[in-house]
């Protein structure tokens, strides 16, 4: 394998001697993927120079060079561990956007809108990693978790809505309507995300995991 110098590649804290030439972390991945799949076990996790990259199989990671990183650490499990992991991650990051959404919306009622509008992208850019991490259980498992039923419904239904009230956010935005979208975020997204993290943390009990 062709990479930096100064790169570490690892595997559950063993040096990595891959056989392949890779030019993207998507090769080396697909590599690991190969070995790990002879012992019914997966990737579960990516370091990348110390720092968890939670959704590593999207494209903006799998495309990137190995070289670009001084330090490459790949941990594996078994899918029911990553799904679990990922179900963690997502529960605990969908739980702090909605506190976020919950300050947030006081910010608007205080007129800070310059700050609000710019805390808002990044709360819809949580959702979408929150979303993505999802994803990863699922692909880990082989099964659709989306459509799993939980006592807040299902991850999918949970989604659709939060992607509905978002809209209405964005409607309320270009209104200027600055008192709706304060209400949006505290009485409908906030509540929504919460109970899209209850539901994440109730499938890692089912035994789809």
């Amino acid at each position: 394998m062709h990479h930096a110098a100064s790169a570490s590649l690892t595997l559950d804290g063993q040096a990595l001697n891959a056989t392949k030439p890779a030019e993207t972390l998507g090769d080396v991945l697909a590599e690991v993927d190969t070995r790990l799949a002879r012992e019914g076990r997966i990737v579960t996790g990516l370091r990348l120079d110390g720092v968890d990259e939670p959704a590593f199989r999207e494209p903006h990671v799998v495309g990137a060079s190995p070289a670009a990183f001084g330090d490459v650490a790949i941990e594996s499990g078994t899918p029911a561990d990553l799904a679990a992991r990922c179900l963690g991650e997502a529960a605990a990051a969908l739980g702090a956007l909605a506190e976020a959404a919950d300050s947030l919306s006081m910010r608007y009622r205080l007129g800070e809108l310059a700050a609000a509008n710019r805390e808002l992208v990044q709360i819809t850019e949580g959702i979408g990693t929150a979303l993505a991490i999802t994803g990863a259980a699922s692909l880990g498992l082989g099964v659709d978790l989306a459509s799993q039923a939980t006592s807040e419904g299902t991850l999918a239904a949970l989604a659709a809505g939060t992607t509905h009230a978002l809209d209405r956010l964005i409607r309320a935005q270009i209104d200027a309507d600055w008192d709706t979208t304060a209400e949006l975020l505290e009485g409908t997204l906030a509540p929504l995300l919460r109970r899209w993290a209850s539901a994440c943390g109730l499938l890692i009990s089912t035994p789809a995991c």
